[in-house]
């Protein structure tokens, strides 16, 4: 199962054609309900739920967790993954201190970064959209 935190919408669509089962959490209803209709339109498969990805408890253990938090970051989903023992985390930042912030937590607790990206999604600005995938060693 992927689960999907935060900011579900860009990548449901991307992920679902691909994985056996697809579960996003998005906070805000309205962008929920986008990700519905794409992915329907799409005839694509997966469950959105509207919740704080921070609180929401899935059934079962995910393969797989995408996280794309605000720039806050997301301290309490790192500590669920570590409870849980996720195997597999993808997170996507435009904040390089709090991704930082996060990835140290989750390997000091024995995950490994095995690829990282900076991407220049807002050419001619400071912004920078980073992806590091970990796995739990």
């Amino acid at each position: 199962m992927v689960l999907l935190r935060y900011l579900c919408y860009p990548f449901a669509v991307a992920l679902a054609a691909q994985a056996a089962t697809l579960l996003a959490i998005e906070q805000d209803e309205a962008a929920a309900e986008a990700c519905r209709e794409n992915l329907k339109a799409r005839g694509l498969g997966g469950t959105v739920r509207t919740a704080d990805a921070e609180a929401f408890r899935p059934k079962g253990t995910p393969d797989v967790v995408v996280l794309d938090p605000p720039r806050s970051g997301a301290p309490g989903a790192v500590k669920r993954i570590i409870r849980v023992e996720i195997p597999e985390v993808v997170y996507v930042s435009c904040d390089p201190p709090t991704l930082a912030r996060d990835v140290r937590t989750l390997c000091d607790a024995g995950w490994r970064v095995t690829d990282a990206i900076a991407l220049d999604m807002f050419p001619q600005t400071a912004h920078m959209e980073c992806v590091v995938r970990l796995e739990r060693r």
